[in-house]
């Protein structure tokens, strides 16, 4: 069997994230057909790989290094994007707390290119003391060595890759593959002294963290005092100054609960269970848990600039980042065949699996 290497980024064992999460998902359907290797940043050599896969074109110093040594060893390369919005990121940029990249998004005014590539220069800096590898040089040029050298570029649908090209000015020269992510979530039922407590409430679910914005969610608690809240996820290691703010704000809410975490089959039986799910994240790729909310019907109501939206067929009203006030007064009152009134088309797994390995069968 052919080896393919998969490239984490190399803070990847200390920070978790979707990114990570997702490109092991792909390893494990991959490794019915391959031999599957993980690396946390740039190898030292590729010479025992027949591909390498890796994701995240907005931060791409990592795979700037390793695709430079792919196309040298011509092993094919695979880039699953997951490219943030502009139009999301942007707003994040201006309203960021102060810390050392918030000194950076101040100092580029809401500017994603200026903000990122400043990132890349102190990146560079950090790469060449800490790895002794020179990756100077600026993050137009190694998105476009990226998305014009990569064997198979993956995208989660047409609006994502339309997103890129507006978005960084750069043409996709590569082959496109629509790529979907792959959902894992598993039901369970949950102990009756929870359920009364549980279900029917409405979800913000999410790490604390001020990219997932929970305290504007929270401004809907106090809207509608008779409605359930149920804030759900870890606390952010670093934004401690933002955590503080939330857990005030949920102590003057006699409505919202607070759990840290909650087993994957657990939450999802809280999720199914919801009235609605609210999601106030200034961007988005296409967040797993909005998916997993439609896939059961439970209406989601998101501010994130995201890619979801070419999924919903019908009735997308459901589905409104412009008055979430508005929506969330009309689920409340609306009766539960009119909530959950909309048509969602998204592949499963089998179906994902599929487009992954012929997409790499054409290359490797």
């Amino acid at each position: 069997m052919k080896t393919i290497l998969i490239q984490i980024r190399g803070n990847g064992r200390v920070v978790s994230g979707g990114d990570i999460n997702l490109l092991k998902q792909l390893g494990d359907m991959l490794s019915s057909d391959y031999i599957i290797k993980y690396t946390y940043g740039p190898p030292n050599n590729l010479d025992k790989y027949s591909g390498v896969v890796f994701a995240n074109v907005d931060r791409p110093i990592e795979n700037y290094i390793t695709a430079k040594m792919a196309v040298k060893k011509k092993i094919p390369i695979f880039l699953y994007c997951l490219h943030h919005p502009n139009a999301g990121v942007s707003k994040y940029l201006v309203e960021m707390p102060f810390s050392l990249k918030g000194l950076i998004a101040k100092f580029s005014c809401g500017n994603v290119r200026l903000y990122e590539n400043t990132s890349w220069f102190l990146r560079s800096v950090y790469n060449l003391v800490k790895n002794k590898k020179c990756t100077f040089g600026t993050l137009n040029k190694a998105q476009k060595f990226l998305l014009n050298f990569s064997d198979v570029v993956y995208v989660v649908n047409d609006l994502e890759k339309k997103t890129i090209e507006e978005d960084l000015k750069l043409k996709i020269r590569s082959k496109t593959v629509n790529l979907p992510h792959p959902l894992y979530f598993n039901e369970t039922t949950i102990p009756d002294s929870l359920v009364n407590k549980m279900a029917g409430c409405i979800l913000v679910p999410g790490r604390v963290e001020f990219r997932k914005n929970q305290l504007f969610s929270l401004g809907f608690a106090k809207e509608f005092p008779y409605e359930k809240f149920i804030v759900v996820g870890a606390l952010s290691s670093t934004e401690k100054n933002y955590v503080t703010k939330v857990f005030k704000k949920i102590k003057t809410l006699d409505n919202v609960s607070y759990i840290p975490e909650l087993s994957s089959s657990e939450f999802n039986w809280l999720l199914k269970n919801s009235k609605c799910m609210i999601s106030s994240s200034w961007f988005e790729v296409t967040s797993l848990i909005e998916l997993q909310a439609l896939l059961y019907g439970v209406p989601v109501l998101s501010l994130a600039e995201s890619y979801v939206s070419p999924f919903i067929t019908e009735n997308y009203k459901l589905f409104e980042n412009k008055n979430i006030e508005k929506a969330l007064l009309k689920i409340i009152s609306s009766d539960t065949e009119y909530k959950y009134k909309f048509k969602f088309e998204y592949p499963n797994n089998h179906e994902i699996k599929k487009i992954l390995l012929y997409s790499l069968a054409e290359v490797v």
